[in-house]
C-alpha cells in the first residue's frame, strides 16, 4: 500500500482540494488527528495558519492550549486562539453542548479565513470518523441523513485525511516521535460518538469483518447522490423560495404543485438541512406543514414560522423590546427617537399645496394643531382601532394586519403612535383621518419611519 502522504497526495488531488502549496487554515485542537495532519501538509509545502478552539469544558483546556501554542512556535506558524464563555453557549441555546460547540468552532474558522483573506480551512476529519458519522445517520434515519457522509470538499472547507485510519495516523506519528495531546473524555461513553466508537463498532466488525468496506462503498455512493441532489435542488430553489431581509420564505404550495406530496417532503427536508437545523429538529419542523398558520418553533437562534402557504425562516434578532414610551417633543423643531430597533423622526416642513394624497406608509403629513401632546408610541393590542386617511369608519388593527397578510412576527412587531384622543399612526400603515391636512390646516409636520436606527437625538 502507498505510504501516507502518497495516499493523502492522491486524495487531494481527485477531490480536487487546493494543492500542495497552497495557503490555508489548519483547525488544531492538538489531538492525534490534527497534529498529523500539520506535519503531513507542512510535508506537502502548504503555507498554514492554525486556529484553536478553547472551550473550557475540560479540566485540561488550558494544558491543551498551551502546547498548541508551543507546537505553533516550534514550528513557526501563526496562530489563532479563541477562548469560548458560558455567554457563547448561550447563544445556541437548546441546541446541544456538541452542536452549540461546532458552530461556534466554524464560525471561528469563518473570522481567521477573513482576517487573513485566506480562501481554504483544512480539519483532520479521517475514516474512522466518517464511519462513525454513517453508522450514527444511519440509526437516526431522517431523509437525506439516512447515509450521511463527512463530505471531502464543502464550500472553503477540505479533509484530506478522510481516506486514512486513525491508527495508521497514530503509527505515523509514533514512528515520528511526535506526540499529541489526549482528550480523555473520548473514552468515556457519555456521548453517543463516543458509544459508537468504543462499544457498537467493535461489535459490528466481529460480526462482520468486512463491514468497514462495505459502509465506504456505499458511503462513496451516497456521496455522489447528495451532490447530484444538492446541483438538482439548487436549481428549484429560485421557483420556491423567496429571500426577505433576514427571512428565507419557502411556498409549501409551489413545491407541492411542482412535485406533489412526497417529493415536495424531500424537498423541505434539503432545504432546513441546508439551513443547519440537524435530523431531530428537521423532523419536528416538518410537522409545520400539518399545522395552522401562526405555528412556530425554535432552535437556539432560529425560529420557523407557519403562515398560510409560507414557511418562513429567520434569525432571531437582539432588538430591543417594545414597551409604552412618551414622546415629549417641541412641534416646532426636528426630533428623532428610537424604538424597537426602529428610529422615527418629526420635523416641521411647510403646507405642500396637494395633500389629498398620502406619502407612503413610512412617512406621514400631520395637522400639529389637532395633535393632544403628548405622544405615546406602544405596541398594539387586541381590540385597538382607528380611522384611517381614506375610510368613513374605524376599523380593528387586527383586521388591517390581517388584511395586509403580514405575518405572525410581523404581527408581533407592528406598532401604533396615539395621543389623548386615541391612535394617530400604524406602523407600515396610514394617519388617521383625524389629524391629516385639510384646506384650514395653516401648519405641517412630517413624521418619518427611517432606515438606520439612530440615537435619541434633537435639532434645529
Amino acid at each position: 500500500m502507498p505510504n501516507i502522504i502518497d495516499r493523502v497526495t492522491n486524495f487531494i488531488s481527485q477531490q480536487a482540494m487546493p494543492p500542495p502549496g497552497s495557503t490555508v487554515v489548519l483547525a488544531l485542537s492538538g489531538g492525534l488527528d490534527s497534529v498529523a495532519l500539520l506535519l503531513i501538509l507542512q510535508e506537502l509545502k502548504y503555507k498554514l495558519t492554525i486556529a484553536h478552539c478553547n472551550f473550557g469544558l475540560r479540566d485540561e483546556a488550558l494544558e491543551d492550549e498551551a502546547w498548541v501554542r508551543a507546537l505553533a512556535r516550534q514550528h513557526g506558524i501563526p496562530l489563532y486562539v479563541r477562548r469560548f464563555t458560558a455567554a457563547d453557549f448561550a447563544h445556541y441555546a437548546g441546541e446541544g453542548t456538541q452542536q452549540a460547540a461546532r458552530k461556534l468552532r466554524y464560525a471561528f474558522f469563518e473570522e481567521v479565513m477573513a482576517a487573513q483573506s485566506i480562501a481554504f480551512c483544512a480539519t483532520a476529519h479521517h475514516a474512522d470518523d466518517q464511519l462513525e458519522t454513517q453508522v450514527m445517520s444511519f440509526f437516526r434515519g431522517s431523509g437525506r441523513e439516512l447515509l450521511h457522509s463527512i463530505p471531502a470538499v464543502r464550500g472553503a472547507y477540505f479533509r484530506p485525511l478522510l481516506p486514512i485510519r486513525k491508527h495508521e495516523l497514530q503509527d505515523w506519528l509514533q514512528a515520528r516521535g511526535q506526540d499529541w495531546r489526549h482528550d480523555r473524555s473520548n473514552d468515556k461513553d457519555a456521548y453517543q460518538r463516543n458509544l459508537v466508537r468504543n462499544q457498537l463498532l467493535p461489535l459490528l466488525e466481529q460480526l462482520q469483518p468486512n463491514f468497514r468496506e462495505h459502509f465506504a462503498a456505499q458511503a462513496e455512493r451516497h456521496a455522489a447522490q447528495m451532490t447530484l441532489l444538492d446541483q438538482t435542488m439548487e436549481a428549484m430553489l429560485p421557483a420556491v423560495v423567496v429571500i426577505e431581509g433576514n427571512e428565507s420564505k419557502l411556498d409549501w404550495e409551489a413545491c407541492m404543485g411542482q412535485w406533489g406530496a412526497t417529493q415536495a417532503m424531500v424537498f423541505v427536508e434539503w432545504w432546513l438541512d441546508r439551513q443547519g437545523f440537524w435530523a431531530g429538529q428537521i423532523t419536528e419542523l416538518m410537522k409545520l406543514l400539518q399545522s395552522a398558520t401562526g405555528a412556530r418553533m425554535q432552535f437556539g437562534r432560529q425560529e420557523v414560522l407557519r403562515d398560510r402557504q409560507w414557511l418562513i425562516l429567520r434569525q432571531i434578532s437582539d432588538a430591543p423590546s417594545m414597551e409604552v414610551m412618551t414622546l415629549n417633543f417641541d412641534l416646532e423643531q426636528i426630533w428623532q427617537w428610537d424604538y424597537a430597533g426602529e428610529s422615527l423622526q418629526s420635523r416641521p416642513v411647510p403646507k405642500p399645496k396637494q395633500f389629498d394624497g398620502a406619502l407612503g406608509i413610512e412617512s406621514h403629513w400631520l395637522d400639529p394643531q389637532k395633535l393632544i401632546l403628548p405622544l405615546r408610541i406602544r405596541p398594539w393590542q387586541k381590540g385597538d382601532r382607528y380611522q384611517p386617511l381614506g375610510l368613513r369608519g374605524t376599523k380593528l388593527i387586527s383586521d388591517i394586519l390581517i388584511d395586509q397578510k403580514r405575518n405572525q412576527w410581523e404581527k408581533d412587531q407592528a406598532w401604533v403612535i396615539e395621543d389623548a384622543e386615541g391612535i394617530i399612526l400604524l406602523s407600515g400603515y396610514r394617519i388617521a383621518q383625524r389629524v391629516a391636512l385639510t384646506t384650514e390646516s395653516s401648519q405641517c409636520i412630517q413624521i418619518t419611519r427611517l432606515n438606520a436606527t439612530r440615537s435619541a437625538s434633537q435639532g434645529h
